[in-house]
């Protein structure tokens, strides 16, 4: 069965939404992002992709944030991810 993130937090952020970009415009992902077993499902600038809103304080390019990724079923996965330049 496919797994589906729907969410995340951070104590970096106030809160952790998913957003897509549709025809060159950002919003909040609905439904969250369903991911077929066996499949991968990237997360990048321009497409769908992780915000952290409400950043409890700027974060340094290099560095890294701890970021508990959430899905449907209840279980979760806490990622060590870098900072990139925007």
């Amino acid at each position: 069965t496919p797994i589906i993130l729907v969410g995340g937090s951070s104590e970096a952020a106030q809160a952790v939404e998913l957003h897509e970009v549709v025809d060159g415009v950002m919003r909040e992902k609905e439904g969250g992002i369903s991911i077929e077993p066996g499949e991968t499902h990237s997360l990048e600038p321009g497409a769908d992709h992780i915000m952290l809103m409400g950043l409890q304080e700027p974060l340094q390019e290099g560095s890294t944030v701890a970021v508990e990724l959430l899905f449907a079923d209840g279980r979760s996965q806490l990622l060590q991810l870098e900072v990139r330049k925007p």
